[in-house]
């Protein structure tokens, strides 16, 4: 777990205004130092390949919008140098938000775990930051989402090895 700056008043919320905008499509990314980050505008769903549309909309379909919380690599400078390195399902995470649904990636820290967390109708999580994680992570989240929707992203050398559903609703 990189360094992590305490979790200021208000940042939360800011990223979450961010993610819902209904004009611009961005993905938030709260970086560990507490700043916020955010993609270009990026383009509507109708530019992807419907093969990735249909695959996005079977995790998480368009016709309500979603809050989407991703745990993965958020040093900024790392991730600016790499992205697609560091968060190798980045282009996934992009995908959700041509779809529509709101996004908001962080590094999965205690102090702001809870907060990030709440209302999400889904979180996805880079298996190779668990380690990084307090034991107790998952309680936490499931007791603060909306769903308990979880995905673990099975990672090896940047490469998405495949995905598992850690809970599901029932």
């Amino acid at each position: 777990m990189p360094n992590v700056s305490p979790l200021k008043e208000g940042v939360v919320q800011y990223a979450r205004d961010l993610a819902f905008d209904p004009i611009n499509r961005r993905l938030i990314m709260i970086t560990p130092n507490r700043e916020i980050k955010t993609s270009i505008n990026l383009p509507p769903k109708d530019t992807l390949p419907q093969e990735f549309i249909a695959h996005l909309e079977s995790l998480a379909p368009s016709t309500e919008q979603w809050l989407i919380v991703a745990i993965g690599m958020t040093e900024f400078k790392a991730v600016k140098e790499d992205p697609y390195q560091c968060v190798p399902f980045l282009g996934s995470l992009e995908g959700f938000v041509q779809l529509g649904h709101a996004v908001i990636l962080f590094e999965g820290h205690t102090n702001a775990l809870p907060e990030v967390c709440e209302n999400a109708d889904m979180l996805i999580i880079d298996e190779r930051m668990i380690q990084h994680m307090k034991k107790d992570w998952l309680p936490i989240v499931l007791s603060v989402m909306r769903n308990d929707y979880i995905i673990r992203v099975k990672v090896d050398d940047a490469q998405v090895l495949g995905a598992e559903r850690l809970v599901l609703k029932t």
